[in-house]
């Protein structure tokens, strides 16, 4: 290659990184102040942050930063759980009430809480095609958190396509949930 065709592709390698970092700036800047969320889950996060490590302790964040689905499994992850990746997870439910309270005293809107101390696993009676498995089985949780990855998935059937999903509904027993690989959603 000759040298201007060099020059040419650092200069195009330069500008391509400058434009990265200041992507990576922005979002960057956008996460520190919870831009991606509801006011009032935007609220809790900042009140959570700003207070003392106690507060910490009792406020761990959303349920989106807990979970890491398989590659090929996100959409089906957000068609189950929807609205629910924003649900704030806390201690307990006295964390949750005073967490409701502090929203209602500053009108900063609403959100979702999930009170880990709380939480009790599903468990599902009947078996599972073959063909089928649970979304659980998909998802990475971090550690200390699974009772609540349990709580959300327990009962979530993932299939390759909504023929399977059909097929077992109608064979199924009991309420129960059952999504496609590409995030149709068949529940009660």
């Amino acid at each position: 290659r000759s040298l201007g065709e060099q020059v040419k592709s650092v200069q195009t390698l330069e500008l391509s990184r400058k434009e990265n970092k200041s992507k990576y700036t922005a979002l960057k800047k956008m996460d520190e102040n919870f831009d991606w969320y509801k006011d009032g889950v935007k609220a809790i996060l900042k009140y959570a942050a700003s207070k003392d490590l106690q507060c910490e302790r009792e406020v761990f964040g959303i349920v989106a930063d807990f979970i890491t689905p398989d590659p090929g499994y996100e959409t089906a992850v957000e068609a189950v759980l929807g609205e629910g990746l924003q649900y704030v997870l806390v201690k307990d439910q006295h964390v949750c009430e005073s967490s409701i309270n502090y929203l209602a005293d500053q009108n900063s809107g609403r959100s979702g809480f999930i009170p880990l101390s709380s939480l009790k696993p599903l468990s599902l009676k009947n078996e599972i095609t073959s063909n089928s498995s649970m979304l659980l089985n998909h998802v990475h949780v971090k550690n200390g958190f699974e009772k609540a990855l349990e709580a959300l998935l327990g009962n979530v059937v993932v299939v390759s396509d909504l023929k399977e999903a059909l097929r077992i509904w109608n064979q199924n027993g009991h309420v129960q949930t059952i999504v496609t690989i590409d995030g149709q959603l068949i529940s009660e």
